[in-house]
């Protein structure tokens, strides 16, 4: 998911795409949520996607993640 998300930030240079340790901002954070995606617009948060099964599971593409994006909120 790292490398779909590096790859997606670097076609749209106009969106902010920031990654944090989930553990340093939320101790016992469960890895089952991981990884939690939070999208902003206009400093509030419209949506949170929680886990990796919406994106294909572990055979995510980075073509998949903009599409269920796309689908809800423009980035």
């Amino acid at each position: 998911m790292a490398d779909c998300l590096e790859e997606l930030a670097k076609k749209y240079t106009a969106t902010k795409f920031c990654k944090i340790i989930s553990t340093e901002c939320i101790p016992k954070y469960p890895d089952a949520n991981l990884p939690t995606i939070l999208i902003y617009k206009d400093k509030q948060c419209v949506q949170t996607l929680v886990g990796i099964m919406p994106y294909g599971g572990k055979r995510t593409t980075p073509e998949r993640k903009h599409c269920r994006h796309h689908s809800t909120i423009v980035l």
